[in-house]
Formats: structure tokens, C-alpha cells, sequence
């Protein structure tokens, strides 16, 4: 009884979540100066985003001054200056909107579904953290 209890339970577990991600890759660390690739494919998806940044190099008399700020008190961090989405060879248009404000990037990950995709960034430490799903 215990037997069949778990394997419809597994069964369920198998049509709620795998109906619904066909594919992941795992994080990417995100270098804080550079670009970093990230790339996640399907049977009838390619994708490959590219993530560019710089150091942001903050001195403590302007640390209220800066737009961007370093997490924790950080003297730097990595900003981000270009995000470029790349599906099946052609580019999607991001506003700039989307990432102009994003610093402190740590991972980045693209979840393909079964109807679209979407990259997740991982920012910031502690009670700074940030999720952002594009």
C-alpha cells in the first residue's frame, strides 16, 4: 500500500513539474568585469545571452552620490553595462530599462520551458540579495 502511495505520488510529481521544464542549465557565475556567456538549448530552442560588465570602483565620500550602489559597503562591484538575448540566432530586443540598475551580479541561469524560457540573475549577498527573471 506504502509502495503504490509513493509511486503515485512520484507519478504526480513527474506531470506537475516535468509538463513543464524541458530543460535547465545550471547557474553561471557571473564575472563582475568582462563578459560572461550563458548558453541553454532545447530540441526547438538555442539560446545564448551575453552579460557585460565593469568594476565600479565607489569612494565613501560619494557613496550617497553614486545611482549604483556596492552591496555590504563594498568599495566595488561589478555593473552592468549590455544584456543580449540571442534565440535561435536572432536577437530579442531588452530595453535598457531591464538592466541599467543591476550591479553585484553572482549567477545567472536560463530555465527553458515548454512554452518560452527565462534567465534568472542572482545579485547582491544577505539582506541585499535580488532576483531578477527576464
Amino acid at each position: 500500500m506504502i509502495k503504490m502511495i509513493l509511486i503515485s505520488s512520484l507519478w504526480i510529481c513527474v506531470i506537475l513539474f516535468g509538463a513543464y521544464t524541458v530543460a535547465a542549465e545550471k547557474p553561471t557565475a557571473i564575472s563582475p568585469k568582462g563578459n560572461t556567456i550563458i548558453t541553454a538549448s532545447s530540441k526547438e530552442m538555442k539560446i545564448k545571452v551575453e552579460i557585460e560588465t565593469h568594476v565600479l570602483e565607489v569612494s565613501k565620500k560619494k557613496l550617497y552620490e553614486n545611482k549604483i550602489r556596492c552591496g555590504s559597503g563594498q568599495s566595488s562591484c561589478g555593473v552592468v553595462d549590455f544584456l543580449r538575448i540571442i534565440v535561435n540566432g536572432k536577437s530579442i530586443i531588452v530595453p535598457r530599462s531591464v538592466y541599467c540598475d543591476l550591479s553585484d551580479l553572482n549567477t545567472a541561469e536560463i530555465k527553458i520551458r515548454s512554452k518560452g524560457a527565462m534567465l534568472v540573475l542572482e545579485g547582491g549577498d544577505a539582506s541585499e540579495n535580488y532576483i531578477v527573471k527576464i
